[in-house]
């Protein structure tokens, strides 16, 4: 009788789809003293977006478990999808690599890049002056949003697996080793939130 042969499946090969789907994926990361509910209120009112509960996510990374909050809508029309995930104050005692970011935003479907970059331009311009009442208050929102508890923003790029970048390095300026290993660090936190995700991502 012929030995049964055994296939296991790989690290690499869990994760190379997920690698394609970066490719596609904007990701914008925060530093922030909101709740979770507060910060997706934020977004909703002020991206037009629907932002609802969903039921927690378990990631492993570094040796420990780290339990996510996760907010999720889709845009049919646009064929868009939008995922908010924060790490709770115990993951970024556990992690010091994740106690930068308490919020990510996963973006997907066309145009994410784009969007990103509208809400990242956002957290940045100062006051602008709107020429009506509807513009008005949502300048006054904005400015309450970014002003009131949001610490930094940062921008990630990693449609290039083998080049991640980020809002944190000025183009042209060659990033350091340390800082290619929180790149690094980044793009597998969000290949893990992608692998949580996966059933919400075909639900969507």
């Amino acid at each position: 009788m012929a030995k049964r042969k055994v296939f296991s499946l790989s690290n690499d090969d869990v994760l190379s789809p997920y690698d394609e789907m970066l490719e596609n994926t904007a990701v914008l990361s925060w530093n922030t003293s909101y709740t979770a509910f507060s910060f997706a209120f934020y977004l909703n009112h002020l991206y037009g977006l629907n932002l609802q509960r969903r039921d927690d996510i378990t990631l492993s990374t570094m040796k420990e478990t780290i339990i996510c909050s996760v907010f999720s809508c889709n845009d049919g029309v646009n064929h868009q999808s939008f995922f908010l995930i924060e790490n709770g104050m115990t993951a970024m005692q556990k992690v010091q690599k994740m106690s930068y970011f308490d919020k990510t935003l996963l973006i997907q479907g066309p145009d994410a890049f784009e969007i990103a970059d509208g809400i990242y331009n956002d957290m940045l311009r100062p006051h602008s002056n709107a020429v009506d009442i509807i513009g008005m208050q949502r300048e006054e929102m904005r400015l309450d949003f970014v002003n009131t508890g949001i610490v930094e923003t940062v921008k990630f790029d990693f449609s290039d697996h083998n080049n991640p970048t980020s809002s944190l390095i000025k183009p042209g300026i060659p990033a350091s080793s340390k800082q290619k290993k929180f790149h690094e660090f980044q793009k597998e936190y969000i290949q893990g939130i992608l692998v949580e995700i996966d059933d919400l991502i075909e639900e969507e």
